[in-house]
């Protein structure tokens, strides 16, 4: 719960577009959320708030930590100072739980090159980034974990979403799958899917592979995302 809630809170603007109708500006607070007091009284569980009422998720220590030795690939950008500073605004955005608004500006504000991109470029990379090194994270704390016996496909499905996550919402493998590798978001550019664990407490007779999803085309991850998912789940 305390993973999908964290996720939530730095796409935000989809929860507020799902209970809302608008985009999100600024952070977020409880009193935005549905007006479920149960809800609200487990979410105080796994939070931190301050005298505000903002909310401050729990810091997702394995995908800060896989960062460190991550450096990020952008279309048309070679300077190593660029892409380090890049994957520093990652990292400081896991860190402190900034919104994509804000996520956004850094970015721009870190070099002259990444200043003179169009906005849609910008959020790409702002949501694609942190969707790698959250799955990077969740695979890392899930092999960790024997508990952890598989996980689900999710994908925030609204009218944006691609068919290729469409296709893989709800898809279930086990933590040996040899499918992990090319079902872990970023499926495509601005994925916003992640991947759920599933525990031996919520399935205490195993869980059983998903084949109606055999037939899903594949997506179109980078070569060297795949490969060092299959090298981390090997290793």
């Amino acid at each position: 719960m305390a993973q999908g809630y964290w996720l939530n809170h730095l796409y935000v603007q989809e929860i507020k577009s799902a209970y809302q109708g608008r985009k999100y500006r600024g952070k977020v607070k409880l009193s935005d959320l549905p007006e479920d007091e149960q809800i609200k009284e487990l979410l105080r569980g796994f939070i931190e708030l301050n005298a505000s009422g903002e909310w401050y998720e729990i810091i997702p220590i394995e995908a800060v930590n896989w960062l460190n030795d991550y450096v990020p690939k952008l279309a048309g950008i070679l300077n190593t100072a660029v892409l380090e500073r890049t994957r520093e605004v990652i990292q400081d955005s896991l860190i402190e739980g900034s919104t994509l608004q804000e996520r956004m500006k850094a970015l721009r504000e870190s070099s002259e090159e990444l200043s003179r991109m169009t906005n849609q470029r910008i959020e790409a990379i702002a949501r694609t980034e942190i969707t790698r090194a959250d799955s990077m994270g969740r695979l890392i704390s899930m092999k960790a974990n024997d508990d952890v016996i598989g996980m689900e496909f999710s994908a925030v499905m609204d009218d944006r979403t691609t068919e290729m996550c469409i296709e893989r919402n709800g898809l279930i493998m086990r933590i040996d799958d040899p499918r992990i590798p090319e079902n872990t978001p970023p499926l495509h550019c601005n994925c916003r899917s992640l991947l759920i664990s599933l525990t031996i407490y919520d399935y205490p007779d195993g869980v059983l592979t998903s084949h109606e999803f055999d037939e899903v085309p594949a997506g179109i991850q980078r070569p060297e995302d795949i490969s060092g998912i299959a090298e981390l789940l090997n290793a």
